[in-house]
């Protein structure tokens, strides 16, 4: 008996041991390496520090660059939690324009199977819409060393993408010709919420480890 408490015990430290170090792994100070004083090098250098690692699996600095700066405020951003609310409110158009097309979609002659998970996405869309709405609070009032708003951060940063990539999900089962119509819209929410989380990690300091292994939406499709 004592043989095998040894056991699950040294398993469960094997498993503290591998998360501390993929959270080391996965760490990264929030300073931009272009220090610049141009506002599109600033851009740059979030975007670079957001994307570098392995942690960030479906992003390109390229990609976080030329989305942020489709906004204009971002060429007034300073830092990284301008940047993340910029974010957030491109999250927050991307699901506006893809509920839209959903809703477009509707009113078409389609199957059953087709209008209910295109139901199932205009929900989702609303969530995205909610949630951006409370990340966008959460940001703003986010304090360095605040243990538990970055908890907060991460933890709706998160919600925001599952509630994208439901979506994205959910096409894989409707039929051919709705997907192709719709397939750019999911593509463009899943990624621009994918970028909130990285926007928001980079304003904190730190990473969410769990990311690359709980989504499995394919962005590059």
């Amino acid at each position: 008996m004592a043989a095998s408490t040894t056991t699950v015990a040294s398993s469960g430290s094997a498993r503290t041991v591998l998360l501390v170090l993929f959270l080391a792994a996965c760490f990264h100070a929030a300073v931009p390496k272009a220090a610049g004083g141009d506002s599109s090098d600033l851009v740059a250098g979030h975007c670079a520090n957001a994307t570098r690692d392995f942690c960030h699996m479906h992003l390109t600095s390229k990609y976080c660059v030329s989305t942020l700066r489709s906004h204009t405020r971002s060429a007034r951003a300073q830092t990284p939690r301008d940047l993340a609310l910029v974010a957030i409110d491109l999250a927050r158009r991307g699901a506006a324009a893809a509920d839209a097309k959903a809703a477009g979609a509707l009113e078409r002659k389609i199957s059953e199977e087709d209008a209910r998970s295109l139901r199932y996405c205009r929900s989702d869309y609303v969530a995205v819409a909610r949630l951006a709405a409370m990340c966008r609070g959460l940001v703003e009032a986010y304090s360095p060393g605040d243990g538990m708003r970055m908890y907060y951060n991460v933890e709706c940063a998160t919600k925001l993408v599952h509630a994208a990539t439901n979506c994205g999900h959910l096409a894989r089962f409707v039929g051919a010709e709705s997907e192709a119509a719709l397939r750019k819209e999911f593509i463009d929410v899943a990624r621009r919420t994918a970028l909130v989380k990285a926007m928001v990690e980079l304003m904190i300091g730190v990473e969410d480890p769990i990311e690359g292994f709980e989504d499995d939406f394919d962005y590059d499709a």
